[in-house]
Protein backbone atom coordinates (compact mmCIF):
# COMPACT_ATOMS: atom_id res chain seq x y z
CA UNK A 1 0.00 0.00 0.00
CA UNK A 2 1.42 3.38 -1.05
CA UNK A 3 1.72 6.54 0.99
CA UNK A 4 -1.43 8.11 -0.57
CA UNK A 5 -3.55 5.05 0.19
CA UNK A 6 -2.32 4.99 3.78
CA UNK A 7 -3.19 8.67 4.21
CA UNK A 8 -6.67 8.11 2.75
CA UNK A 9 -7.34 5.12 5.01
CA UNK A 10 -6.77 7.31 8.09
CA UNK A 11 -9.94 9.31 7.29
CA UNK A 12 -8.43 12.31 9.08
CA UNK A 13 -7.74 15.81 7.78
CA UNK A 14 -4.52 16.48 9.72
CA UNK A 15 -1.43 14.42 10.50
CA UNK A 16 1.54 14.98 12.80
CA UNK A 17 5.15 14.58 11.67
CA UNK A 18 5.70 11.67 14.03
CA UNK A 19 2.89 9.71 12.38
CA UNK A 20 4.28 10.56 8.94
CA UNK A 21 7.51 8.81 9.93
CA UNK A 22 5.53 5.59 10.26
CA UNK A 23 3.79 6.08 6.90
CA UNK A 24 6.67 7.41 4.79
CA UNK A 25 9.39 4.76 4.68
CA UNK A 26 12.89 6.24 4.44
CA UNK A 27 16.48 5.11 4.91
CA UNK A 28 17.70 8.25 6.71
CA UNK A 29 16.54 11.71 7.73
CA UNK A 30 17.62 13.47 4.50
CA UNK A 31 15.69 10.91 2.47
CA UNK A 32 12.66 11.46 4.70
CA UNK A 33 12.91 15.26 4.19
CA UNK A 34 13.00 14.85 0.40
CA UNK A 35 9.93 12.58 0.43
CA UNK A 36 7.94 15.01 2.62
CA UNK A 37 8.85 17.90 0.30
CA UNK A 38 7.79 15.81 -2.68
CA UNK A 39 4.40 15.14 -1.08
CA UNK A 40 3.99 18.87 -0.45
CA UNK A 41 5.02 19.66 -4.02
CA UNK A 42 2.54 17.09 -5.40
CA UNK A 43 -0.33 18.67 -3.47
CA UNK A 44 -0.73 15.69 -1.17
CA UNK A 45 0.29 17.53 2.03
CA UNK A 46 0.26 21.14 3.14
CA UNK A 47 2.44 22.14 6.12
CA UNK A 48 0.82 24.06 8.95
CA UNK A 49 3.46 26.75 9.04
CA UNK A 50 4.48 27.97 12.46
CA UNK A 51 8.09 28.86 13.18
CA UNK A 52 7.69 27.62 16.72
CA UNK A 53 6.32 24.27 15.54
CA UNK A 54 9.28 22.65 13.75
CA UNK A 55 11.33 19.63 14.66
CA UNK A 56 14.47 21.72 15.26
CA UNK A 57 16.59 19.74 12.86
CA UNK A 58 18.51 20.87 9.75
CA UNK A 59 16.84 20.97 7.33
CA UNK A 60 13.77 21.52 9.53
CA UNK A 61 10.27 20.15 9.01
CA UNK A 62 6.99 21.45 10.36
CA UNK A 63 5.32 19.30 13.01
CA UNK A 64 1.79 19.29 11.52
CA UNK A 65 0.39 18.85 8.01
CA UNK A 66 -3.01 18.98 6.33
CA UNK A 67 -3.91 16.05 4.07
CA UNK A 68 -5.17 17.55 0.80
CA UNK A 69 -6.02 14.46 -1.22
CA UNK A 70 -9.54 13.04 -1.05
CA UNK A 71 -11.02 9.69 -1.85
CA UNK A 72 -12.86 9.61 -5.18
CA UNK A 73 -15.77 8.07 -3.29
CA UNK A 74 -15.87 11.10 -1.02
CA UNK A 75 -16.07 13.32 -4.08
CA UNK A 76 -19.12 11.32 -5.15
CA UNK A 77 -20.64 11.70 -1.70
CA UNK A 78 -20.00 15.44 -1.78
CA UNK A 79 -21.81 15.76 -5.11
CA UNK A 80 -24.67 13.69 -3.69
CA UNK A 81 -24.93 15.90 -0.61
CA UNK A 82 -25.00 19.07 -2.74
CA UNK A 83 -28.11 17.77 -4.52
CA UNK A 84 -30.03 16.97 -1.34
CA UNK A 85 -33.27 18.75 -0.49
CA UNK A 86 -32.81 22.12 1.21
CA UNK A 87 -34.56 20.61 4.24
CA UNK A 88 -31.25 18.97 5.18
CA UNK A 89 -28.15 20.55 6.75
CA UNK A 90 -26.06 20.35 3.57
CA UNK A 91 -23.08 22.36 4.82
CA UNK A 92 -22.88 20.26 7.98
CA UNK A 93 -22.84 17.05 5.95
CA UNK A 94 -20.14 18.40 3.60
CA UNK A 95 -17.88 18.92 6.59
CA UNK A 96 -18.89 15.60 8.17
CA UNK A 97 -18.78 13.05 5.34
CA UNK A 98 -18.50 10.13 7.74
CA UNK A 99 -21.77 11.11 9.44
CA UNK A 100 -23.41 11.36 6.04
CA UNK A 101 -22.25 7.83 5.21
CA UNK A 102 -23.95 6.56 8.37
CA UNK A 103 -27.18 8.43 7.57
CA UNK A 104 -27.10 7.92 3.82
CA UNK A 105 -29.37 4.91 3.23
CA UNK A 106 -32.33 6.14 5.28
CA UNK A 107 -31.67 9.80 4.47
CA UNK A 108 -31.88 9.31 0.68
CA UNK A 109 -35.34 7.78 1.09
CA UNK A 110 -36.43 10.82 3.09
CA UNK A 111 -34.80 13.10 0.51
CA UNK A 112 -36.91 11.54 -2.25
CA UNK A 113 -40.03 11.97 -0.11
CA UNK A 114 -39.26 15.66 0.44
CA UNK A 115 -38.81 16.17 -3.30
CA UNK A 116 -41.82 14.19 -4.53
CA UNK A 117 -44.36 13.98 -1.71
CA UNK A 118 -43.74 16.97 0.58
CA UNK A 119 -47.41 17.97 0.21
CA UNK A 120 -48.32 14.92 2.31
CA UNK A 121 -46.64 16.62 5.28
CA UNK A 122 -49.48 19.14 5.40
CA UNK A 123 -51.66 16.53 7.09
CA UNK A 124 -50.60 15.45 10.57
CA UNK A 125 -50.58 11.68 11.07
CA UNK A 126 -49.22 9.35 13.75
CA UNK A 127 -45.53 8.64 14.17
CA UNK A 128 -45.76 5.03 12.97
CA UNK A 129 -48.03 6.00 10.08
CA UNK A 130 -45.50 8.60 8.91
CA UNK A 131 -42.62 6.13 9.22
CA UNK A 132 -44.43 3.57 7.09
CA UNK A 133 -45.45 6.25 4.56
CA UNK A 134 -41.82 7.33 4.04
CA UNK A 135 -39.73 4.18 4.61
CA UNK A 136 -42.22 1.30 4.40
CA UNK A 137 -41.34 0.33 7.98
CA UNK A 138 -43.60 1.59 10.74
CA UNK A 139 -40.93 1.51 13.48
CA UNK A 140 -38.26 3.39 11.50
CA UNK A 141 -38.61 6.62 13.48
CA UNK A 142 -37.75 4.67 16.65
CA UNK A 143 -34.35 3.55 15.32
CA UNK A 144 -31.13 5.18 16.51
CA UNK A 145 -30.22 6.16 12.93
CA UNK A 146 -33.45 8.09 12.39
CA UNK A 147 -33.20 9.76 15.77
CA UNK A 148 -29.69 10.86 14.77
CA UNK A 149 -30.88 12.11 11.36
CA UNK A 150 -33.72 14.14 12.86
CA UNK A 151 -31.48 15.71 15.49
CA UNK A 152 -28.62 16.45 13.05
CA UNK A 153 -31.00 18.19 10.64
CA UNK A 154 -33.45 19.72 13.14
CA UNK A 155 -36.34 17.86 11.52
CA UNK A 156 -38.28 16.80 14.62
CA UNK A 157 -41.26 19.04 13.78
CA UNK A 158 -40.89 19.06 10.00
CA UNK A 159 -42.25 15.52 9.62
CA UNK A 160 -45.50 16.70 11.22
CA UNK A 161 -46.47 13.60 13.17
CA UNK A 162 -48.07 13.11 16.56
CA UNK A 163 -47.26 10.59 19.26
CA UNK A 164 -50.14 8.19 19.68
CA UNK A 165 -51.46 8.43 23.25
CA UNK A 166 -51.20 5.36 25.43
CA UNK A 167 -54.46 3.46 24.86
CA UNK A 168 -56.77 3.16 27.85
CA UNK A 169 -59.76 0.96 28.49
CA UNK A 170 -62.64 3.36 28.34
CA UNK A 171 -66.40 3.23 28.03
CA UNK A 172 -68.04 6.35 26.64
CA UNK A 173 -71.52 5.69 25.18
CA UNK A 174 -71.60 9.02 23.34
CA UNK A 175 -68.90 11.65 22.92
CA UNK A 176 -70.25 15.15 23.43
CA UNK A 177 -69.31 18.56 24.74
CA UNK A 178 -68.68 19.11 28.45
CA UNK A 179 -68.58 15.45 29.38
CA UNK A 180 -67.68 14.25 32.84
CA UNK A 181 -65.59 11.09 32.75
CA UNK A 182 -64.82 9.08 35.86
CA UNK A 183 -61.26 7.74 36.12
CA UNK A 184 -61.44 4.46 38.02
CA UNK A 185 -58.30 3.06 39.63
CA UNK A 186 -59.24 -0.62 39.84
CA UNK A 187 -60.45 -3.01 37.17
CA UNK A 188 -63.31 -4.59 39.14
CA UNK A 189 -64.89 -1.22 39.93
CA UNK A 190 -64.51 -0.07 36.31
CA UNK A 191 -66.21 -3.24 35.08
CA UNK A 192 -69.01 -2.92 37.63
CA UNK A 193 -69.79 0.65 36.60
CA UNK A 194 -69.60 -0.27 32.92
CA UNK A 195 -72.16 -3.01 33.62
CA UNK A 196 -74.46 -0.47 35.26
CA UNK A 197 -74.01 1.90 32.29
CA UNK A 198 -74.97 -0.82 29.82
CA UNK A 199 -77.95 -2.00 31.85
CA UNK A 200 -79.30 1.51 32.25
CA UNK A 201 -79.01 2.17 28.53
CA UNK A 202 -80.23 -1.20 27.22
CA UNK A 203 -83.92 -0.29 27.37
CA UNK A 204 -83.68 3.27 26.03
CA UNK A 205 -84.00 2.42 22.34
CA UNK A 206 -81.32 4.29 20.36
CA UNK A 207 -80.92 7.15 22.81
CA UNK A 208 -77.66 7.13 24.80
CA UNK A 209 -77.65 8.12 28.47
CA UNK A 210 -75.07 8.52 31.19
CA UNK A 211 -75.70 7.70 34.81
CA UNK A 212 -76.45 9.76 37.89
CA UNK A 213 -74.00 8.56 40.52
CA UNK A 214 -74.46 9.94 44.01
CA UNK A 215 -75.94 13.11 42.53
CA UNK A 216 -73.18 13.53 39.94
CA UNK A 217 -73.77 13.07 36.20
CA UNK A 218 -71.19 10.65 34.75
CA UNK A 219 -70.91 10.40 30.94
CA UNK A 220 -68.18 7.79 30.67
CA UNK A 221 -65.52 5.66 32.35
CA UNK A 222 -61.75 5.45 32.05
CA UNK A 223 -59.74 2.62 33.61
CA UNK A 224 -56.50 4.00 35.06
CA UNK A 225 -54.56 0.71 34.95
CA UNK A 226 -52.40 1.44 37.96
CA UNK A 227 -49.42 3.70 37.37
CA UNK A 228 -50.13 3.90 33.64
CA UNK A 229 -52.49 6.81 34.30
CA UNK A 230 -49.71 8.74 36.08
CA UNK A 231 -47.40 8.95 33.05
CA UNK A 232 -46.62 12.53 31.91
CA UNK A 233 -49.48 14.03 29.85
CA UNK A 234 -51.33 10.70 29.68
CA UNK A 235 -54.75 12.27 30.28
CA UNK A 236 -53.95 15.39 28.27
CA UNK A 237 -52.97 13.31 25.22
CA UNK A 238 -56.00 11.06 25.63
CA UNK A 239 -58.31 14.06 25.87
CA UNK A 240 -56.77 15.75 22.83
CA UNK A 241 -56.35 12.78 20.51
CA UNK A 242 -59.20 10.46 21.46
CA UNK A 243 -61.95 12.82 22.60
CA UNK A 244 -61.02 16.07 20.86
CA UNK A 245 -63.27 17.91 23.30
CA UNK A 246 -62.69 19.71 26.57
CA UNK A 247 -63.64 17.24 29.26
CA UNK A 248 -64.11 17.19 33.02
CA UNK A 249 -62.45 14.28 34.81
CA UNK A 250 -63.26 12.89 38.25
CA UNK A 251 -60.88 10.51 39.99
CA UNK A 252 -61.80 7.56 42.18
CA UNK A 253 -59.33 5.16 43.75
CA UNK A 254 -58.56 3.23 46.92
CA UNK A 255 -58.47 5.15 50.17
CA UNK A 256 -54.88 4.37 51.14
CA UNK A 257 -51.47 6.02 50.76
CA UNK A 258 -50.86 4.61 47.28
CA UNK A 259 -54.30 5.60 45.99
CA UNK A 260 -53.96 9.14 47.36
CA UNK A 261 -50.47 9.50 45.90
CA UNK A 262 -51.70 8.21 42.55
CA UNK A 263 -54.43 10.85 42.35
CA UNK A 264 -51.98 13.62 43.18
CA UNK A 265 -49.48 12.41 40.56
CA UNK A 266 -52.21 12.24 37.91
CA UNK A 267 -53.08 15.89 38.58
CA UNK A 268 -49.43 16.97 38.59
CA UNK A 269 -48.63 15.22 35.31
CA UNK A 270 -51.71 16.63 33.55
CA UNK A 271 -51.96 20.26 34.57
CA UNK A 272 -53.84 21.27 31.41
CA UNK A 273 -56.67 18.81 32.08
CA UNK A 274 -59.50 19.48 34.51
CA UNK A 275 -59.07 16.61 37.00
CA UNK A 276 -60.83 16.68 40.36
CA UNK A 277 -61.37 14.19 43.13
CA UNK A 278 -64.78 12.47 43.19
CA UNK A 279 -65.17 13.51 46.81
CA UNK A 280 -68.71 12.22 47.26
CA UNK A 281 -67.78 8.63 46.40
CA UNK A 282 -64.93 8.63 48.95
CA UNK A 283 -67.40 9.88 51.55
CA UNK A 284 -69.73 7.02 50.59
CA UNK A 285 -66.86 4.54 51.07
CA UNK A 286 -66.28 5.92 54.55
CA UNK A 287 -69.98 6.10 55.40
CA UNK A 288 -70.62 2.40 54.78
CA UNK A 289 -67.40 1.23 56.49
CA UNK A 290 -66.91 0.55 60.16
CA UNK A 291 -63.39 1.30 61.26
CA UNK A 292 -63.18 -1.75 63.50
CA UNK A 293 -63.86 -3.98 60.50
CA UNK A 294 -61.29 -2.42 58.16
CA UNK A 295 -58.23 -4.40 57.10
CA UNK A 296 -54.61 -3.49 57.62
CA UNK A 297 -52.62 -2.30 54.62
CA UNK A 298 -50.77 -5.47 53.66
CA UNK A 299 -48.40 -4.33 50.95
CA UNK A 300 -45.60 -1.90 51.70
CA UNK A 301 -46.67 1.66 50.87
CA UNK A 302 -44.87 4.97 50.89
CA UNK A 303 -46.40 6.87 53.80
CA UNK A 304 -44.18 9.90 53.31
CA UNK A 305 -46.57 11.71 51.00
CA UNK A 306 -48.27 15.09 51.18
CA UNK A 307 -51.91 14.52 52.18
CA UNK A 308 -52.86 18.19 52.26
CA UNK A 309 -54.10 18.57 48.66
CA UNK A 310 -56.15 15.40 48.96
CA UNK A 311 -57.67 16.31 52.34
CA UNK A 312 -58.57 19.82 51.15
CA UNK A 313 -61.45 18.23 49.22
CA UNK A 314 -63.23 17.13 52.41
CA UNK A 315 -65.07 18.66 55.33
CA UNK A 316 -63.48 18.66 58.77
CA UNK A 317 -65.56 15.62 59.77
CA UNK A 318 -64.24 13.47 56.93
CA UNK A 319 -60.68 14.76 57.29
CA UNK A 320 -60.65 13.46 60.88
CA UNK A 321 -62.00 10.07 59.77
CA UNK A 322 -59.46 9.74 56.95
CA UNK A 323 -56.57 10.68 59.23
CA UNK A 324 -57.74 8.14 61.80
CA UNK A 325 -57.95 5.37 59.19
CA UNK A 326 -54.48 6.08 57.79
CA UNK A 327 -52.89 6.56 61.21
CA UNK A 328 -53.96 3.04 62.11
CA UNK A 329 -52.51 1.71 58.83
CA UNK A 330 -55.97 0.76 57.63
CA UNK A 331 -57.48 1.24 54.18
CA UNK A 332 -60.73 1.15 52.23
CA UNK A 333 -60.56 -0.39 48.75
CA UNK A 334 -62.82 0.69 45.90
CA UNK A 335 -64.40 -2.74 45.98
CA UNK A 336 -66.31 -1.79 49.15
CA UNK A 337 -68.75 -0.14 46.72
CA UNK A 338 -69.70 -3.35 44.97
CA UNK A 339 -72.35 -3.91 42.31
CA UNK A 340 -75.11 -4.34 44.89
CA UNK A 341 -74.15 -1.16 46.76
CA UNK A 342 -73.74 0.93 43.64
CA UNK A 343 -76.94 -0.38 42.17
CA UNK A 344 -78.75 1.00 45.20
CA UNK A 345 -76.76 4.21 45.32
CA UNK A 346 -78.93 6.16 42.90
CA UNK A 347 -77.06 5.05 39.79
CA UNK A 348 -79.93 5.93 37.49
CA UNK A 349 -79.90 7.24 33.94
CA UNK A 350 -80.21 10.93 33.18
Amino acid sequence: MGVKEKLLNRNKTYIMLEELKEIVESQDYLDFVQKIKALVSDGVLKPIENKNRTNGKIPSLFLKYKVLITDNKNVEFENEIKHLSSEFEISKYLSNIEIYKKHREELLVLDEFFKKDSDKLNIKISKNERAYQVWGYEKMLDTSTLRSILKFNNLEEKLNYYLTPEPFFDYIPKIKDNMTILIVENKDSWYTLRKIFMQNNSSKNDEIFGIDMLGTAIDGLLYGEGNKITKPNAIEDYEKQMLNKKTNFLYWGDLDFTGIDMFQRVKKQNEKSNIKLFTRIYEKMIDISEIQNLSKIRNKQNKNINLEDFLDNFSKEYIEKINLILSKNLYIPQEVLNYEVLGGAKCSTF
